[in-house]
């Protein structure tokens, strides 16, 4: 960081205010020691802007990558899960449809079962009904019969 320091313009500007020529010397010569080791001059303040940009840029660069490999990664677990969430999808839907088939035959089965059952009362039903019939048309021929024979005696009895 070289700075030029007038030292010859602070050294009059001492001497002017009566400051003796060592002492005047002296302060001009801290300036110039001072702007030699800590004052910047504008080649130096655009190369550390250069170098500041340059960091930042690579800052910047970094910053990129990682947020582009951190989508990469959360896009392959993103496509993991909803593969896996897929996965257990199609798995209970083939549950489900076999629990559904599972019911069905079992519904078919009881409905069967129930038909067969509803079968055999109805033949019971019908076999009493046939005995029933039979039974009523006996009694009705035995009254049949017996009312004929009645009515035969009674000709008979009046008839004489």
């Amino acid at each position: 960081m070289n700075t030029t320091i007038d030292t010859l313009d602070i050294y009059e500007h001492l001497k002017d205010a009566n400051l003796d020529n060592k002492a005047a010397k002296g302060i001009a010569e801290v300036f110039r020691n001072i702007a030699e080791s800590s004052l910047a001059t504008k080649a130096d303040l655009e190369k550390y802007q250069a170098a500041i940009n340059a960091d930042l840029e690579k800052f910047r660069v970094e910053i990129k990558a990682d947020v582009e490999r951190y989508q990469a990664a959360m896009k392959a677990d993103l496509e993991r899960y909803q593969a896996a969430i897929k996965a257990d999808l199609d798995r209970f839907r083939v549950e489900i449809n076999a629990e559904i088939e599972k019911s069905r035959l079992e519904a078919r089965t009881d409905i069967e079962k129930f038909r067969l059952e509803t079968k055999a009362e109805f033949e019971k039903v019908r076999a009493e009904i046939e005995r029933s019939k039979v039974d009523t048309i006996k009694w009705v021929a035995a009254m049949l019969a017996a009312q004929a024979g009645i009515i035969t005696a009674m000709v008979r009895l009046f008839s004489h």
